[in-house]
């Protein structure tokens, strides 16, 4: 073929591929603790307020679904 080395992966290349996935409460932990680092203490950031699934604390109870799969770059 004339693009057999066309890209980041050449033919007969093997990659591997990851799909995760996790719940709506463990997202919106994530979220609003990332958006809180990326305020850095601004005085002109909106306050947030960080969404934990702990009673009592401020933390995160999760679990993570992971699925690999192997791949045959053609």
């Amino acid at each position: 073929m004339l693009f057999d080395e066309d890209g980041l992966f050449q033919v007969g290349d093997t990659a591997v591929v990851r799909f995760t996935t996790i719940d709506q409460q463990t997202f919106k932990f994530w979220k609003t603790f990332e958006n809180e680092q990326n305020n850095g203490g601004s005085p002109f950031a909106s306050t947030n307020t960080i969404i934990s699934n702990v009673d009592g604390g401020l933390g995160l109870w999760a679990g993570y679904g992971t699925v690999y799969d192997t791949l045959i770059i053609k």
